[in-house]
């Protein structure tokens, strides 16, 4: 949208200038929508004159006008919001000249629709009183598992209102989001392919050119990274992007190491060295930050206080590393960096990323690339805190496999997706307070994943995945949790533990007949189907 034009012409008006009088007439018009994002339609419009044109949209007959655009002679973009999928053949658009005439009510010839094996995933929503999330937004496969789509769900409505065919916007067969998160730029950067970084406005645009580390994720033999994975962030202050790499490193062996000196692991060749990739504002230069060269995690000397050999052998060959790396290359996944954030302390920037493996939390000076602390949930030995909880706060007072670490009312927020070391099983969003003259670290609140309906039986997410993100307008007290294995996101409001009422918006895919696709018989949500990560908005696009 040309707002600075929409905003000068809106300027005019009320001081009362007199605008021309429109000279042109529209010869002809014609929006087709794009495959790449359902919700925009590239519309040509050819005018006998040079003249200032806008185009609207409604979505119902007889309905308000929305008007999105204002151009002047030029192809228009109308992005639209709301869509619904049983009410498609309402979806009218017109034309108008600024200071002239335009035309009537024009049925769009090529309607909205979902793509079939998109349409086809049973998705249940259930919005209840005091849910704050208009429309949340999570990455899903389709039900074929032959794309990969980032869609967002009305809930109110109950159905997807708008989505992002990840395929058709990259150009690349097959395309999957291997990790994603929601700018306060109101734009969705992406991981692609543990190869490639997007970041796209709603109309599917890309908003900086992507970019490709072809040179080191290519999947050819000897790439050996570093290859992006499960991570991006956008520090908005600084217009900085975090992405999290990791690359083969073989110049240690496991089998120099007593946790992994016996079969299989002593047949593996090295470690994967993940390490923060920070890009400047254009991503025109960077710098790498590696957990083994420059914050002193040494796996010839300390294979990971929370690994099995198993655990490591397993996702050495399995995504999101192989195959980006040779086949000859088969590393141990000894540390699994799943998060990154940045913010600043006293106007200095600060980095925090999160240790899957270890069930620890590290922060960092970017400038020195020194450790300030670290925050482990289990086993103190290598923690600079001890983690308590809060006497007002039911549950655990420990964190374990966590996910999606980020900055929170002047603490952390994290997904705590417990692990086999943890007290329990019972997966929850935690927000910490972090006391670094004491060294405590106190869970102030706790929201736990529990299924609908009494006894509310807890959810356990300790085989991975998760996200949490405070819900907008709830001053922090609400959470949107997901639970990728289970495909299940909550919008959570009771943040004492032990809850015994249903989350405010509960979404997950419907299984009752045996299956979640009509397309995929007998497969279920603790089947195939994963989500990584679901965002609260409170709108759609512009509106």
């Amino acid at each position: 949208m040309n707002s600075a034009r929409m905003l000068s012409l809106s300027l005019l008006a009320v001081l009362g200038v007199p605008v021309r009088a429109s000279a042109a007439s529209i010869v002809t018009q014609s929006c087709p929508r794009q495959a790449d994002n359902t919700m925009r339609y590239d519309c040509t419009v050819d005018l006998t004159a040079s003249d200032s044109v806008r185009v609207g949209y409604r979505l119902d007959t007889g309905g308000p006008w929305r008007w999105s655009e204002w151009r002047t002679g030029d192809p228009v973009t109308i992005t639209l919001y709301g869509f619904n999928p049983d009410a498609m053949d309402d979806y009218e658009y017109k034309v108008e000249l600024l200071a002239g005439s335009g035309t009537g009510a024009i049925p769009l010839s090529d309607q909205p629709e979902l793509p079939t094996a998109l349409a086809d995933l049973d998705l249940s929503v259930t919005r209840n009183a005091g849910a704050a999330s208009n429309f949340v937004m999570f990455d899903t496969p389709d039900c074929e598992f032959s794309a990969n789509y980032l869609v967002a769900v009305n809930t109110t409505a109950g159905h997807i209102a708008w989505y992002q065919d990840i395929d058709a916007a990259t150009g690349l067969p097959g395309a999957t989001v291997t990790g994603w998160s929601w700018t306060d730029d109101g734009t969705i950067l992406a991981v692609i392919d543990q190869r490639y970084i997007y970041e796209w406005a709603f109309d599917g645009y890309d908003v900086v050119t992507p970019v490709d580390l072809s040179g080191n994720c290519s999947g050819a033999a000897g790439d050996t990274g570093p290859c992006p994975h499960h991570d991006a962030f956008r520090y908005r202050p600084t217009g900085k992007t975090y992405v999290i790499t990791g690359a083969a490193d073989t110049s240690v062996a496991p089998s120099a190491t007593a946790d992994f000196n016996y079969y299989p692991c002593n047949a593996l060749d090295g470690f994967v060295e993940d390490a923060v990739r920070i890009y400047d504002s254009t991503f025109g230069s960077y710098s790498d930050h590696s957990v083994i060269d420059d914050m002193g995690f040494d796996p010839s000397t300390d294979g990971g206080p929370n690994l099995t050999c198993a655990t490591s052998y397993w996702q050495a060959i399995d995504a999101p590393y192989y195959p980006v790396f040779a086949t000859s290359d088969l590393v141990a996944d000894w540390t699994h960096t799943n998060s990154v954030s940045a913010f600043e302390i006293g106007g200095t920037e600060r980095v925090t990323h999160s240790l899957r493996e270890w069930s620890e939390i590290v922060r960092y000076d970017p400038d020195s690339t020194t450790v300030e602390w670290v925050l482990k949930g289990i086993d103190p030995a290598y923690s600079d805190f001890a983690v308590e909880i809060d006497a007002s706060v039911s549950g655990a007072d420990d964190f374990g496999g966590q996910h999606h670490i980020t900055p929170a009312m002047g603490g952390l927020l994290m997904f705590d997706n417990r692990s086999p070391d943890t007290s329990d099983l019972v997966s929850r969003a935690i927000q910490l307070d972090i006391d670094t003259s004491a060294w405590e670290a106190t869970i102030v609140k706790s929201w736990e994943l529990r299924e609908p309906g009494s006894p509310w039986d807890p959810i356990d997410c300790s085989m991975g995945l998760g996200s949490a993100v405070i819900v907008p307008g709830t001053t922090g007290n609400n959470v949107l949790a997901t639970c990728g294995p289970e495909a299940t996101i909550e919008e959570i409001g009771e943040y004492d533990g032990d809850r015994t009422t249903d989350p405010l918006v509960y979404i997950t895919v419907d299984d009752s007949d045996g299956d979640f696709c009509s397309s995929m018989a007998g497969t279920g949500p603790n089947g195939p189907m994963k989500w990584y990560r679901a965002w609260p908005l409170l709108s759609l696009g512009e509106f």
